[in-house]
């Protein structure tokens, strides 16, 4: 199965498609599409409205066994697969409808609605692409690691020297930060579902940037060794590995793409007098109520709200003064996102560059929200080396924080860093993955 929405002459405007269905045939031509040739099937966005428009457009169904015409003879081509930087082994091509006759059942829309439909859907599909980076990442900080205790430097072990301590606590954060936030967005899937338009564009944009970030910044520390293979036989080189993620940014939605989807959203963000917590937020939920997702969140963002009352929680659930002021310190900077989002100029058709300066900030502190929550909601199943002196929440709202406030520190004290990186030593040589929850049921 495959998800026919990109043309080669419209990209991601799906307004401007051309493939048409009219009197039972579906013409025209979709292009980048993953899956295209091998799949069986394909869903393709079609216009069936000649003048388009929001509710001109209807999903179809085209199972490739059957899609023939009069004659017998296919009523399909299937385009040659497009040469990839990486992932080679992905099928990247196009289909051409020929006059491909389509009944009534194989419309799996209601009338007018593909288009609604594409967009909700993708709310799912971006929130479920960060973990595709998570994994990068985590395989990135085992190579990064490895190298570090192996390499010796001036007498010493690179692992031991502050400004690699540095390099690697740092990506450690931000891996930390994006697991988090990955949680909290899947988790609203279920929870509030109605703003997943809001938390899965923030993640979508910041998650993949954040790890390409991240990833770009373990090459320069590997240097040369990045692009040879490890002595692990089942690792690729860190390259390899950076390479093949740089497309996780680009489908599903782009990072401008997603940063619009912020901006149209500004005007609704800031609603207040919706109660929640962070439990309600992260926690266990019922399973999701998908008819409830929205084109648009009309109670902003219950996450990002929410957070002056969670880092009241914060500050009294005996967490270090000095996590409890970044958190002070970070509500106070998302508040003047927030003030910044109310004031923006509003014009689609000319988008101020500093619209999506302030979006970034956004997606940046619905993050750093997102790790209170999930700190206060889920303490007993973090990893007790991360949850001692809440040493991840300092380590990932020191990076959100950054993110949000250009003039708060980047990075974490010299001790801090020592602890991050004696548990990044202690994971690696358990050949365990990095990440924010206790391993074999473990509790904090």
């Amino acid at each position: 199965m495959s998800w026919g929405l990109t043309e080669r002459a419209h990209g991601s405007d799906l307004l401007a498609g051309d493939v048409a269905l009219e009197a039972g045939a579906l013409t025209g031509t979709k292009w980048l599409i993953n899956n295209a040739t091998r799949g069986g099937a394909v869903v393709a966005i079609a216009r069936t409205a000649p003048e388009g428009g929001p509710r001109g457009f209807d999903l179809v169904l085209v199972e490739k066994s059957v899609a023939v015409t009069e004659s017998g003879e296919p009523a399909y081509r299937s385009l040659p697969k497009e040469r990839t930087h990486g992932i080679r082994g992905a099928d990247i091509s196009g289909i051409e409808f020929l006059d491909a006759p389509i009944t009534a059942g194989d419309v799996i829309s209601a009338p007018g609605r593909g288009l609604e439909n594409v967009m909700k859907a993708l709310q799912l599909t971006r929130a479920l692409c960060c973990s595709l980076s998570l994994g990068a990442a985590d395989r990135a900080l085992h190579t990064a690691v490895g190298f570090a205790e192996s390499r010796v430097l001036y007498g010493r072990s690179l692992v031991d020297l502050p400004q690699a301590r540095r390099v690697l606590a740092d990506a450690f954060a931000d891996h930390l930060l994006n697991e988090a936030t990955t949680l909290a967005v899947l988790r609203s899937v279920h929870s509030l579902p109605g703003e997943l338009s809001v938390h899965a564009a923030a993640a979508k944009f910041l998650v993949p940037t954040r790890t390409e970030a991240l990833l770009a910044a373990l090459r320069g520390f590997v240097g040369a060794r990045a692009i040879l293979d490890p002595d692990h036989a089942d690792a690729p080189p860190l390259t390899r590995t950076e390479r093949d993620h740089r497309i996780v940014s680009l489908f599903d939605g782009n990072t401008v793409v997603n940063l619009t989807s912020l901006i149209a959203q500004f005007p609704m963000l800031d609603r207040t007098g919706l109660p929640a917590d962070s439990v309600r937020i992260v926690g266990e939920a019922e399973p999701a109520d998908l008819s409830r997702l929205s084109l648009l969140s009309r109670t902003g963002s219950t996450i990002l709200r929410m957070l002056p009352n969670a880092v009241e929680q914060l500050a009294g659930s005996g967490v270090p003064d000095e996590v409890a002021a970044l958190g002070h310190r970070l509500a106070g900077a998302a508040r003047r996102v927030l003030d910044d989002a109310a004031r923006a100029e509003r014009n689609p058709a000319d988008m101020p560059d500093a619209n999506f300066a302030v979006a970034e900030r956004l997606a940046a502190a619905i993050a750093g929200a997102a790790a209170v929550h999930v700190h206060l909601a889920h303490s007993g199943a973090i990893d007790p080396a991360l949850a001692a002196n809440a040493l991840w929440l300092r380590l990932a709202l020191t990076r959100a924080l950054a993110a949000v406030d250009p003039s708060a520190p980047t990075t974490c004290p010299a001790a801090v860093h020592d602890d991050a990186v004696a548990h990044l030593r202690h994971r690696n040589a358990a050949d365990r993955g990095f990440g924010l929850y206790a391993p074999n049921g473990e509790t904090a």
